[in-house]
């Protein structure tokens, strides 16, 4: 049995630092050769579709998010998306970043 994981970054990316020269949220960095066009861009759909859902028991803690998916090629993903601690030029405080 063969097993192998990719990494990946799914993040607001400033438009100076985008490999691809836009700005917002996108995969900045990932293992090489190892993910599909099509497996980034439902990876990209799935965390994309994020929306901030609090706790009231634990309002002063971060929240954080779990995510587990099975992609359409029957690869497994899992996700964390964890607030930003501060704010940087065009992302605001608390806003999420993915990061599986």
């Amino acid at each position: 049995m063969t097993l192998s994981a990719a990494q990946l970054i799914y993040t607001n990316v400033e438009k100076k630092l985008s490999a691809s020269g836009t700005e917002g949220f996108q995969i900045w960095l990932k293992t090489p050769g190892v993910l599909t066009d099509g497996e980034e861009t439902e990876i990209q759909s799935r965390l994309g579709d994020f929306e901030e859902r609090r706790d009231a028991t634990t309002e002063s803690a971060p929240p954080e998010r779990h995510l587990y998916f099975t992609l359409s090629s029957g690869r497994a993903a899992i996700a964390r998306c964890v607030p930003l601690p501060q704010r940087t030029n065009s992302i605001a405080a608390g806003a999420f970043t993915p990061m599986p």
